[in-house]
């Protein structure tokens, strides 16, 4: 293990395993050590050194033997990360989305009334559309015709940058006004002026 000590990685707790680590895993898989020496080198938990090295298996001699290899869960655990994440609802309903475009340019409705009419016409179920705060985020993000400029009441609304700012400065403003209460209030206790 003599070998290995300048490689040993400096893998964090609570975090996913790199290859290096996965490396390391395979390499004194091979010396034979024990889960609780591999997981102690990497510090990590013993369990995910077990759960590592059960999807990390490549199958030897028509399935008869089975060895860990580093590179093949890499590439597994790589193709698991593509499906992790929430998945854009904006793909999945275009026919909605070109409802809304359509009455939004052709009879001038805005997108709430285009979410609105789609669900009590019955055109649409619930499952098939987005709520109108995710429709005006859409409009942000550029994926729709439909521009910002379009929207009359989306410019001249305050944006949440805006709105916190103030608010911050409002927060600020009591915060100092507390510290000098309480600079003040100090100062009288202890007996000196303020």
């Amino acid at each position: 293990m003599n070998s290995l000590n300048s490689t040993i990685s400096n893998h964090q707790k609570g975090q996913h395993l790199a290859l290096q680590d996965r490396v390391i895993i395979q390499v004194l898989r091979s010396q034979v050590q024990s889960l609780r020496q591999i997981a102690r080198a990497l510090n990590c938990s013993p369990t995910t050194v077990k759960y590592e090295l059960e999807r990390g298996q490549i199958s030897l001699y028509h399935g008869k033997r089975y060895r860990y290899d580093a590179q093949e869960a890499q590439r597994r655990y790589q193709i698991r990360r593509l499906n992790c994440g929430r998945k854009q609802a904006f793909l999945a309903k275009t026919r909605f989305i070109k409802y809304v475009e359509t009455h939004f340019f052709k009879q001038g409705w805005s997108l709430d009334a285009c979410a609105g009419r789609a669900l009590a016409s019955g055109a649409f179920t619930q499952n098939e559309t987005v709520c109108t705060k995710t429709l005006y985020h859409y409009v942000e993000l550029g994926l729709l015709q439909i521009k910002a400029i379009d929207l009359p009441e989306c410019l001249s609304r305050k944006t949440k940058a805006k709105r916190y700012a103030s608010i911050n400065a409002d927060w600020a403003a009591v915060l100092v006004n507390g510290l000098l209460l309480l600079t003040s209030a100090a100062s009288l206790a202890t007996g000196g002026a303020t």
